[in-house]
């Protein structure tokens, strides 16, 4: 059976879902339209299709459930753009962010911007760090296949996802303060197939002792100081990002020797949530 087009699928009177994605037939430009008179916003023709999971006509009342052609070709852009700042330049991240599909991890009324190269409001009062500075952060933390990772700092959910696909066979944990955010980026994990990923309620400046030592650690808040219990789980010879300061930040990569806590990196330019909990803000 040939997909349904737009205009045998749908009748004038059905309700559409709010900021459904439409490709058009004559450009392939992917658009957001909430009623069915819509025309593309490129070249103004009305031959498109609305996409549901790369299948044309079917409506869904959760217009996040579905990673049609449209969104493939929006994170390619975003893969681009990035590539094009410098920010992205590990094939392995590169293709780990293709495979996790943004949009999954937003709020609905913000999915029309699920992959734009900008942070996006999360709930209760958080925000979801830009896709250019996950990337630098997971290429700086050089996750290798079979490692045990800790993230302090879930969010909605999608840097640890990407993560997962980088240990590939290893783990990751992640502790997240927030009770809603915690069941936000778990219902994400789901709807993305996420596996290897346990999300933990907890203060994430203690970490994670029971679990420890981690061979990556990354902390997605900001920090006066990296937390005593946080160096003392990592790894010998592991690694650890984290963005310091209060009001502005400088993202620090270490790693723990036997004599000392080695600093790698440290770029100035980057504002984060603080941290919360016994040694955040």
């Amino acid at each position: 059976m040939n997909p349904k087009t737009k205009t045998d699928s749908i009748e004038r009177g059905d309700e559409i879902p709010r900021d459904a994605i439409c490709t058009c037939k004559s450009c392939h430009h992917d658009f957001f339209r909430d009623c069915v008179k819509s025309s593309c916003t490129c070249c103004a023709k009305d031959e498109h299709s609305l996409i549901l999971d790369g299948i044309e006509g079917f409506l869904s009342i959760r217009p996040e459930s579905y990673f049609g052609e449209a969104n493939k070709i929006r994170n390619e852009d975003l893969i681009k753009a990035m590539k094009v700042k410098g920010s992205l330049t590990d094939s392995k991240v590169e293709e780990a962010i293709r495979k996790v599909p943004r949009h999954l991890f937003v709020p609905s009324n913000v999915i029309k911007f699920a992959y734009e190269d900008g942070p996006l409001p999360s709930q209760n009062e958080q925000t979801i760090s830009q896709p250019s500075v996950v990337a630098r952060m997971t290429e700086w933390l050089d996750v290798k296949k079979g490692n045990k990772v800790l993230e302090i700092g879930c969010g909605s959910g999608w840097q640890s996802a990407i993560l997962s696909l980088l240990v590939e066979g290893g783990n990751v944990f992640s502790i997240e303060i927030s009770s809603v955010l915690v069941e936000f980026a778990k219902k994400n994990h789901a709807k993305a197939g996420i596996k290897n990923v346990e999300i933990i309620e907890g203060d994430g400046s203690l970490g994670l002792p029971e679990k420890s030592p981690f061979d990556r650690i990354i902390i997605t808040a900001a920090c006066p100081k990296i937390p005593k219990p946080l160096v003392e789980q990592l790894s010998m010879d592991g690694l650890l990002v984290a963005p310091i300061g209060e009001f502005m930040q400088s993202m620090v990569l270490l790693k723990k020797t036997k004599d000392c806590i080695k600093e790698l990196k440290r770029e100035l330019g980057y504002f984060f949530v603080p941290l919360k909990g016994k040694f955040g803000f």
